[in-house]
């Protein structure tokens, strides 16, 4: 069997849920990675002509907030969603952090040592969940730890919330093959165009789907500002 030998990343914006597909393919990754058969034509029952290892390992980093005390209203559902997001993922395989309502700092080292650690694998898929208040403005997107203040504290806001921006830095710092990020919450769709750009500078021989979906999440921002 041999190592597929392609790197991608992908950003995503979710509504809520999301659907592992494959669940044979997704079974075999928490016992020998993930492979995938390549057949003599397109078949059913063509000959299998060369078992291709697609990656050896999952990670997944799934981040959860309810517990908002800085002037964000709390939510109900994100910690609950995280957790079964969680344990679906552990079920198909993956090695799952949990981090439930972090602070800013506590955010800011999950996604850092994920990408930086989990990342140095390079036959590995990363993926990762986050729910919680998002916010945007002058087209730069930010995800709201639970001790972030409102908008409306301007570089206070700014200082204690997370930057898009620095996660695709973060992204770029991974090794892996692939890296896969849902956020539900509230952003302007364009937020993500830098870290469309980013996987583009990063990768620039390979042209994979960089799909982004824009439905709305968990908007709660009405009155912050």
């Amino acid at each position: 069997m041999r190592k597929q030998g392609f790197k991608y990343i992908s950003f995503g914006l979710l509504l809520a849920g999301f659907a592992m597909v494959s669940a044979g393919i997704a079974e075999a990754a928490s016992k020998r990675g993930v492979p995938l058969k390549l057949r003599a034509s397109d078949k059913a029952d063509a000959e299998v002509v060369e078992e291709v290892l697609l990656y050896e390992n999952s990670h997944a980093l799934v981040i959860g907030i309810d517990a908002y005390t800085n002037g964000w209203p709390r939510l109900s559902m994100a910690v609950k969603d995280a957790e079964l997001v969680a344990e679906a993922l552990k079920k198909k395989g993956f090695d799952v952090t949990l981090v439930l309502n972090p602070k800013s700092d506590e955010l800011n080292r999950a996604f850092e040592e994920f990408f930086i650690l989990k990342g140095e694998d390079p036959d590995a898929r990363l993926f990762v969940w986050y729910a919680g208040h998002g916010h945007s403005e002058r087209n730069e997107g930010f995800l709201v730890p639970a001790d972030a203040p409102t908008p409306a504290k301007r570089g206070q806001f700014r200082l204690k919330s997370l930057a898009l921006r620095r996660i695709g830095e973060f992204v770029r710092l991974a090794e892996s093959k692939h890296a896969f990020a849902i956020f539900d919450s509230c952003f302007s769709g364009t937020v993500f165009e830098s870290a469309r750009l980013a996987a583009r500078r990063r990768h620039p021989g390979n042209h994979p789907a960089r799909p982004t979906i824009s439905n709305l999440g968990r908007c709660g921002t009405d009155g912050l500002r």
